[in-house]
C-alpha cells in the first residue's frame, strides 16, 4: 500500500497535468489534437507548429509534434523537434527516453519510416515458435504429388522428399521426374515406400485424373500441409489451392531460421498476375494434362502460369497458413518469373469523362485540370466536367467562364448544399463516355499516360473500379488502397505516412492488385457498372464513406476493385471543403460510418487483401505477426470457396436483428 505522502504527490501531479492541459486548450491546442486523433498528419503538424510559434517553451507540445512527424514519416524532422525540446529542458528524462526509442527504432533500417521493415526483424522468432493445427475436416482424397527436379542438383530434392515422407497426411503418391535417380542416393530415399516413384520424363508418369500437387524443388512441406490442401480442394467448386510460404536457412550450429514471408491476399487473378513472389506450390483439382512437356516444370513462374489457367476453370482458394518453406539455396536458382502480360488485350478507344466538384480555389482547380490534360496520351478522347458549387472568388469565376467559352471543360452549376454523391451523380447523368473518373479539385496528376493505364485496367476481366496511389505534397504516402475494419473497426488508408517509394509487403503499394476499396479522391469506373449499381448514395453518404459504399456495391455485383500503384497523384487533402476538423463534421462522418455498418454488416469490416497473419499498430497495418486460429483460417477458406471478394448487403430483417432500433437510422 502506498504511503500517504506518495498518494498526495500523485494527486498533485495529476491535478497539475489537468491544469496545464486546460490552459493549452484555451490557447488553441484543440485543432492539433483533433487532427492527430484523426491521423491527419499534415493538418496536425501545421497546427502544432502554429501553437509553438505562440508558446515556444511548451516542451510537452514539442514532444507531441515529434510523435506526429514520426508517424507521418518525417523522421529527421521528428528528431529535430525532440532535440529542440531537450535544448529547452535538458534534464527531462521522458524526452531523452523518447529520443532514444526513436533512434533505436530507425537505426540500421533502410526504410526508416516503415513499420513493416521493423516487423521483419522479429519474423524468425515468430516463425520458430509458430504452432499450426491440423484442419477441422478429415479429408480422404489421394493426392498425386508431382515434382520435376530436372536441371536441379539432387541435394535440393532431398529435403523436399524427406518433408513429404514425414507428412502427417499419408494418403498420397509422389511422381518425381529426376535426371540422376538411377545412379544417385536420391533414388534410394523412397525405396521402401511404394508411394514414391521416379521417372526421367513426364510421359513415364501415371495419370489417374485425381487432385495433383505441383511442388517446386527445394520446397519443404510442413507436416500438416497436405491435410489443409486436401481439405480445401474437396469442395467441387474449387479448381486450385495455394498457401503462404517463406524462406529458410539451415546453420550447423544455430539450426534453422526463417525470413521473407510471403503472406498473400485472398485469391485474385490480378494479384496473381503481378505479384513478385508467385506461390512455390499449388494443388489442382485436375490432372496435369497439357502441361506434360519435355521441358522442366519446376519454378514459381510455372505455378503462377497454371494458377492463372485455374481461375478460368473454377474457384481458386488461398489458405492463409505457412504450409511450405523454400530453401535459401534455391532462391534465385529457378526464376520467379516476370509479371505476366494482361490476359485480354484491348483495342477500344474508350472515352473518359472526369468529374470534378469545386468551390473557389481557382488556382488549384486550374492546376488539376491542366495536369490531367498534359499527362493524358489521348486528349481527344478525354472530357472534363466541373461542378461549380457556389464559388464566389473572382479568380475561380473568371476561370470557369473562360472554360465555358472556349469549351476546354464543361461547367455544371450546382447551387445547393454540398453533397459529394449527388453532385457526381448529376455530373455523369446522360453522359455516354465509356469510363467515368471522379476526382477532387485539390490534386495534381503525376503519371504520364494515366488515361491508358485506366483503359488497360478496364480491359482486365472483372475490373469494375480502379483507384490510384495518392501522395501528400511532402512526398509521403496518403493512400495506397483502403483497408476495411483495420483500425477500431474503421477503414484506414494503406501506406499512410510511408516514404513515397515504399513498396509495402509483396510490393502491394506500387503494383496493380485487388483492393477492398479505393479513395474517392480519384476513382474510376466503367459507365455500364456505374449505371447498373445506381451510382453513389446521396442519402446515406453525402460526404463520407461514399467511396467505400460504392466499392462494396461494385463487389456485390461480382466486380473487382483494382488499386493501381503505378497511377500516382499529389493530393492536397480537401482544400475546397476543409478537413473534418470540427466536432460537427466529425459527428457527421461518424453517422455516415454507422450507415455503412448498418447496410453492409460484417462485410464493411473485412479486407480480403490483408492476410490474417499481420497485426496492426494504429495505422501501421503491417507492424507484426500473429498466428490465426484454426476457426479463423477455416472461415477464411469457406469465404474463399464462394469468392472471398464478393459481399452482400444486409436485408432489412438482418439489419434489424443485428442493430435493433439503430436500423432506422
Amino acid at each position: 500500500m502506498a504511503d500517504p505522502m506518495s498518494q498526495v504527490l500523485g494527486i498533485f501531479i495529476a491535478w497539475r497535468v489537468q491544469i496545464f492541459e486546460a490552459l493549452r486548450q484555451r490557447r488553441g491546442i484543440g485543432d492539433a489534437e483533433r487532427a492527430r486523433r484523426e491521423r491527419n498528419w499534415p493538418l496536425a503538424i501545421d497546427a502544432y507548429r502554429a501553437y509553438l510559434k505562440r508558446h515556444p517553451s511548451d516542451v510537452s507540445v514539442r514532444s507531441r509534434l515529434a510523435k506526429t512527424l514520426f508517424a507521418a514519416g518525417e523522421v529527421e524532422l521528428a528528431e529535430a523537434a525532440l532535440r529542440e525540446a531537450l535544448a529547452i529542458r535538458p534534464g527531462r528524462r521522458a524526452l531523452n527516453r523518447q529520443l532514444a526509442e526513436m533512434l533505436t527504432t530507425v537505426r540500421g533500417a533502410d526504410d526508416i519510416a516503415s513499420g513493416t521493415a521493423r516487423a521483419m526483424k522479429t519474423y524468425a522468432r515468430f516463425r520458430g515458435s509458430l504452432k499450426q493445427d491440423m484442419p477441422p475436416a478429415s479429408p480422404s482424397l489421394t493426392l498425386n504429388v508431382f515434382l520435376d527436379s530436372r536441371g536441379q542438383p539432387p541435394s535440393i530434392l532431398r529435403g523436399t522428399l524427406i518433408s513429404l515422407l514425414e507428412s502427417r497426411y499419408e494418403t498420397w503418391r509422389a511422381h518425381i521426374v529426376c535426371d540422376d535417380f538411377q545412379d544417385h542416393p536420391i533414388g534410394s530415399l523412397g525405396h521402401d515406400d511404394d508411394r514414391v516413384s521416379f521417372a526421367s520424363s513426364w510421359a513415364e508418369l501415371p495419370d489417374d485424373g485425381g487432385p495433383w500437387l505441383l511442388l517446386t524443388p527445394g520446397v519443404h512441406l510442413e507436416p500438416h500441409a497436405l491435410a489443409w490442401l486436401a481439405a480445401t480442394i474437396e469442395d467441387a467448386r474449387v479448381s486450385a489451392v495455394f498457401s503462404d510460404d517463406d524462406v529458410f536457412f539451415d546453420h550447423p550450429v544455430h539450426g534453422r531460421t526463417w525470413e521473407a514471408p510471403a503472406f498473400r491476399s485472398a485469391a485474385d487473378r490480378e494479384d496473381m498476375r503481378t505479384t513478385p513472389r508467385p506461390p512455390i506450390m499449388a494443388l489442382f483439382s485436375k490432372s496435369p494434362g497439357d502441361i506434360v512437356t519435355e521441358s522442366a516444370v519446376n519454378s514459381p513462374s510455372d505455378v503462377r502460369r497454371l494458377l492463372m489457367k485455374a481461375f478460368d476453370e473454377g474457384v481458386v482458394v488461398h489458405v492463409p497458413l505457412l504450409l511450405a518453406s523454400r530453401s535459401e539455396v534455391t532462391v534465385g536458382r529457378a526464376p520467379e518469373g516476370s509479371v505476366l502480360g494482361q490476359d485480354s488485350a484491348h483495342d477500344r478507344r474508350d472515352r473518359i469523362l472526369v468529374a470534378i466538384p469545386t468551390r473557389d480555389e481557382g488556382a488549384m482547380l486550374r492546376n488539376m485540370v491542366n495536369s490531367l490534360l498534359q499527362k493524358a496520351k489521348r486528349k481527344s478522347d478525354l472530357r472534363i466536367v466541373v461542378m461549380n458549387n457556389r464559388s464566389r472568388s473572382k479568380d475561380a469565376l473568371n476561370l470557369l467562364r473562360q472554360w465555358s467559352r472556349n469549351g476546354k471543360v464543361d461547367v455544371l452549376e450546382v447551387d445547393e448544399p454540398f453533397n459529394w454523391s449527388r453532385f457526381n451523380n448529376l455530373a455523369v447523368a446522360r453522359r455516354n463516355e465509356e469510363i467515368f473518373v471522379f476526382a477532387n479539385n485539390d490534386m495534381e496528376m503525376l503519371t504520364e499516360g494515366w488515361d491508358e493505364i485506366l483503359r488497360d485496367s478496364f480491359a482486365l476481366r472483372g475490373a469494375g473500379v480502379v483507384g490510384a496511389r495518392l501522395l501528400y505534397p511532402g512526398g509521403y504516402v496518403q493512400h495506397a488502397g483502403l483497408s476495411l475494419g483495420s483500425f477500431n473497426g474503421e477503414p484506414v488508408h494503406e501506406g499512410l505516412g510511408e516514404q513515397s517509394d515504399a513498396a509495402g509487403p509483396l510490393d502491394r503499394w506500387t503494383r496493380s492488385r485487388a483492393a477492398a476499396a479505393v479513395s474517392g479522391a480519384f476513382l474510376a469506373v466503367r459507365r455500364d457498372l456505374f449505371n447498373a449499381i445506381g451510382g453513389f448514395d446521396p442519402l446515406h453518404h453525402a460526404v463520407a464513406c461514399n467511396d467505400i459504399d460504392f466499392c462494396l456495391k461494385a463487389r456485390e455485383a461480382g466486380e473487382r476493385v483494382l488499386y493501381r500503384g503505378d497511377l500516382v497523384l499529389t493530393h492536397f487533402e480537401s482544400r475546397t471543403r476543409g478537413q473534418a476538423d470540427s466536432s460537427e463534421k466529425l459527428a457527421w462522418a461518424k453517422g455516415e460510418m454507422a450507415s455503412l455498418a448498418l447496410h453492409w454488416g460484417p462485410d464493411a469490416l473485412l479486407d480480403p487483401s490483408r492476410n490474417p497473419h499481420w497485426t496492426a499498430h494504429g495505422v501501421r497495418l503491417f507492424n507484426g505477426f500473429r498466428s490465426p486460429s484454426q476457426k479463423e483460417v477455416w472461415d477464411y477458406i469457406e469465404r474463399g470457396r464462394s469468392d472471398a471478394w464478393r459481399v452482400n448487403r444486409l436485408s432489412r430483417s438482418e439489419t434489424k436483428a443485428r442493430y435493433g432500433k439503430a436500423a432506422r437510422a
